[in-house]
């Protein structure tokens, strides 16, 4: 069962839209700004396919389309093997309806036409005949207890359910077959997950009372004792499929919950993530109601899903689907580049009557796609987002930092860009990228401070970029009166906190003051630094610079592979920085310019901490609670931030 186009000429704020679909496509995936109907679009179908019989009824908020004063049409093909009934010639009576049989082409034609009403015609039949052919075959469609629908809406949540007692004979007496799961799979989402605990908790008994039953009966008839077929199975399968460490266990007697086992740890459903939740709801539907060779409408697939779990459950429908389809409405890339640029279709606005007009596969707008992989989200719906890169890389979680620091709305993205440069290059090929593509998107960036002269900060603000009023990101994390506050309240004692980040720094001084040197411009065209440098410089502590000029002698004659003049302005740099170092150290301002990571990490064991995340999270909550701790640093960046 697929769809192959949708034609809207007038319904709502859809205007002349028309799109073919690709005949292999398992995944169609609908895609557009905020307002342009991704959901309506699933409505549309869902009602068409209760006028083809494919559902007993349909829950839509919005009322039916063919209510409406409209003009729109589905074409459905409906593959061989799909519903039994129709691949018998004999479903249709001696005469004209079986020879129309012979010619039809498999599919219907369901439309609404403005002022003339709704019909829907088979294809391949001559037109006298091809309404009246389409109304013996829906008949079919209606009459078959084989399930071909089913649509999960975004209004998904999971709350813990608790069956009653009295509500158990219901239950446990209800029939589960197929043509129950019929009457059930046009369900607004939050009513199937209700009925699907339900289903549950009554299949497991019904069968196991059956085998109990098969047993005894095989034992008084002295007969082999029957094999436990687990109607779950499958459903177990599939879950580990999405989620291997996830093994579905059964449904507790006592208290009717569902079971689950993750690594060892037994866990019952409202218990399990908010991922694992949605992946556990969502493949029980897909395998309660069978759906490989129907139609299955997901709004928003992304829900409660990161990254990779979001990949892996948008695979496992791929590989789920024989000859039906799946219909995805979704602001996710992920979502896009599983289902592919040539079964995604983006629906566009007029940007005077802010009707949509427009539908295209991705394909035949490359500039579009290539802006989409550049940013990481859908350029089809960035029209009021703000994307700010960061120097960083995407698996050290540099963007969950900066939004913990920010406290931003949700309409901005923070983006890894890798170094400055990078950072630099990326900004002008979106800019570049978003004024080809029509997208009136905000861009920005952020870098470290690093070792960055006043006039290089100069030039970097000039391209409109923001560097940090910190050495690097981290040292945000090290500002002392914000630990003493931390501190504080934990009970702990606050009243060292400058000697200790003073102590941790102090240890890498050596470093610190030779990378300080060493990126300089004036030192860029310089030979690499030796191995016998770096290993020296590493050693080196705060205590070891009391002989200033010599120690610094000591390095530039190390670094390896420089004439006498090179040695000579390198070891007057290391000096001057070695300067810079001490008046920090003096003036309590060592905190903004150490390495602020490894200093933030090598203090967490004296205050108790061991785990760097949740140090930042009780730090910003320090920040959240008492604002008038927020850094003045801090304070610019989220200026920056809200400026865009």
């Amino acid at each position: 069962m697929r769809i192959q186009y949708i034609k809207i000429d007038q319904w709502r704020h859809f205007e002349g839209v028309a799109f073919t679909l690709p005949e292999s496509a398992p995944i169609i995936c609908i895609v557009g700004g905020n307002g342009t109907g991704k959901s309506q679009i699933l409505e549309l179908i869902a009602a068409c396919a209760q006028r083809i019989g494919l559902t007993p009824g349909s829950e839509n908020p919005r009322g039916d389309p063919f209510a409406e004063n409209a003009a729109f049409e589905i074409n459905f093909f409906v593959a061989p093997q799909t519903i039994p009934n129709l691949d018998d010639e004999h479903a249709y009576p001696e005469g004209t309806l079986r020879q129309d049989y012979a010619a039809w082409d498999r599919t219907l034609l369901v439309r609404s036409r403005m002022d003339k009403g709704s019909d829907i015609v088979a294809g391949g039949i001559p037109a006298d005949r091809a309404a009246q052919f389409a109304r013996h075959t829906v008949q079919i469609i209606q009459q078959s207890a084989s399930i071909h629908y089913l649509s999960l809406d975004a209004d998904r949540a999971y709350p813990k359910i608790q069956i009653a007692s009295h509500q158990l004979s219901e239950v446990y007496d209800r029939d589960w077959g197929d043509a129950t799961n019929k009457q059930s799979s046009f369900r607004i989402t939050r009513n199937l997950y209700d009925e699907w605990f339900r289903f549950l908790i009554g299949r497991e008994n019904q069968d196991n009372n059956k085998h109990v039953q098969a047993i005894r009966v095989a034992r008084n008839a002295g007969a082999q004792e029957p094999v436990f077929v687990d109607q779950f199975e499958a459903y177990k399968n599939a879950v580990r499929n999405v989620l291997p460490h996830l093994l579905f266990v059964g449904i507790d007697p006592q208290t009717r919950q569902i079971r689950f086992d993750s690594t060892g740890i037994p866990l019952t459903f409202d218990q399990l993530s908010g991922g694992e939740r949605e992946i556990a709801f969502l493949v029980g539907q897909i395998e309660r109601f069978g759906l490989k060779r129907g139609l299955l409408l997901v709004d928003e697939p992304e829900l409660h899903l990161n990254y990779d779990l979001l990949r892996a459950w948008i695979g496992f429908l791929k590989k789920s689907v024989e000859a039906g389809q799946i219909w995805l409405a979704t602001h996710s890339l992920e979502v896009v580049e599983v289902t592919g640029q040539d079964a995604t279709v983006i629906l566009s606005r007029d940007d005077q009557t802010r009707r949509v007009t427009g539908a295209a596969p991705l394909s035949q707008q490359p500039v579009i796609a290539t802006l989409s992989r550049a940013i990481g989200s859908p350029a089809f719906s960035i029209s009021n987002l703000a994307f700010v890169m960061i120097e960083g890389e995407e698996e050290i979680g540099e963007r969950e930092r900066f939004r913990l620091l920010c406290d931003i709305p949700s309409h901005v993205r923070f983006l890894e860009a890798g170094s400055c440069k990078e950072v630099i290059r990326r900004i002008e090929g979106l800019k570049d990228l978003a004024a080809a593509s029509g997208q009136g998107i905000r861009i920005g960036g952020v870098v470290d401070k690093d070792w960055r002269t006043k006039c290089e900060q100069g030039e970097l603000e000039a391209q409109g970029l923001f560097v940090l009023g910190v050495h690097e990101v981290e040292n945000l994390f090290l500002h002392p009166p914000t630990l003493v506050e931390l501190l504080t309240m934990m009970g702990g004692d606050a009243q060292n906190i400058y000697s200790t980040i003073l102590a941790s720094a102090d240890r890498r001084a050596g470093t610190w003051i030779f990378d300080a040197a060493r990126t300089d411009r004036k030192f860029r065209d310089y030979a690499e630094p030796s191995k016998v440098v770096r290993e020296l410089v590493h050693r080196l502590t705060w205590v070891d610079f009391s002989d200033l000029e010599t120690k610094c002698d000591e390095i530039a004659n190390a670094h390896g592979n420089l004439n006498d003049k090179e040695i000579a302005a390198l070891k007057a740099h290391l000096i001057a920085r070695a300067k810079v170092y001490a008046r920090r150290r003096e003036d309590d301002g060592l905190w903004r310019l150490c390495e602020g990571k490894e200093v933030f990490r090598s203090i967490l064991p004296n205050f108790g901490l061991t785990d760097e995340d949740a140090a930042e999270r009780a730090i910003a909550a320090v920040w959240q609670r008492k604002p008038e701790l927020v850094p003045e640093e801090l304070q610019a960046l989220r200026a920056y931030i809200r400026g865009l």
